[in-house]
């Protein structure tokens, strides 16, 4: 004889006898529990960096390089004192081209190869070897950038500024003179033909045009000895009763207003030169 199974009755079912449909709907949801949220993430193939070494995988983040603290005095001393002095009153020109270094290893290395090299010139202590250091790995990328010329005025730049300090730091080693020729033909070559567009450089100034209005800018800004200036002026009419022909009064006339141009400024008093009489 088979048996059924009896099957237990239903406490829920036995609870909610007597109730409406609508109100055991009501009871049940109420007692059943809540389920779990599962919190939502992203996969990442990458891992943290203890996961990473557990399984053997190189992280993604390489570990940075050794700082060389004499490096950094370099830096700071191209930056302070040690830039070139050319193009004229360029210390804001060196200032946008220190700032370029860490972008371009050719200039990082030019720049802290000068900062040596003037170290070693002027401060007790030498620093020969490592401007030397500096100076080599920087040709060698020049003379691979050469090769390759850069096509924007960005990588032109530096490239320019790097072959400038280089010429400057040649000027500051011995028997350097055939290295300053060098890089002086260098630099003409890369201002020529690399660099299309002064107008739109850094060393804008660094042409003929630039350099002749950044003198006279500098000639306008000189302070005017106004006691000397009247001296020059006395000893210069002192001769008026030597000066007899027609000749002579209208050259002395030209000369003091010449030296009366000194009083407006330098740059006035020599053109007023080329109006004295041949």
């Amino acid at each position: 004889m088979v048996h059924k199974a009896t099957t237990p009755p239903d406490s829920s079912s036995s609870e909610c006898q007597g109730l409406s449909p609508e109100q055991v709907s009501n009871a049940k949801a109420v007692a059943a529990p809540p389920r779990p949220v599962r919190r939502g993430h992203f996969k990442s193939r990458l891992g943290c960096f203890s996961c990473q070494s557990s399984t053997g995988q190189q992280g993604l983040r390489p570990n940075p390089s050794a700082l060389n603290l004499e490096d950094l005095r370099f830096y700071h001393h191209f930056f302070t004192v040690g830039f070139p002095t050319l193009p004229l009153r360029g210390d804001k020109v060196w200032a946008q081209c220190a700032a370029m270094a860490h972008n371009d290893q050719c200039l990082a290395h030019a720049i802290l190869g000068l900062g040596a090299s003037h170290i070693s010139q002027n401060c007790n202590v030498d620093y020969q070897a490592q401007a030397l250091s500096h100076r080599v790995a920087a040709i060698k990328l020049v003379n691979e950038q050469l090769d390759n010329p850069p096509q924007n005025t960005i990588d032109a730049d530096a490239l320019f500024a790097a072959i400038i300090c280089l010429l400057a730091q040649s000027s500051l080693m011995a028997d350097s003179m055939v290295e300053y020729l060098t890089m002086t033909r260098g630099g003409n070559l890369v201002a020529t033909t690399i660099i299309r567009d002064f107008n739109v450089s850094i060393f804008n100034n660094f042409s003929p045009e630039g350099h002749v209005r950044m003198v006279k800018e500098m000639v306008l800004e000189q302070p005017k000895d106004l006691k000397l200036i009247e001296s020059f002026k006395s000893s210069a009419l002192s001769l008026e009763p030597l000066c007899q022909g027609m000749n002579e009064i209208k050259y002395l006339e030209a000369m003091v207003s010449c030296i009366e141009s000194l009083k407006e400024s330098s740059l006035s008093g020599r053109l007023q030169v080329f109006f004295l009489p041949r």
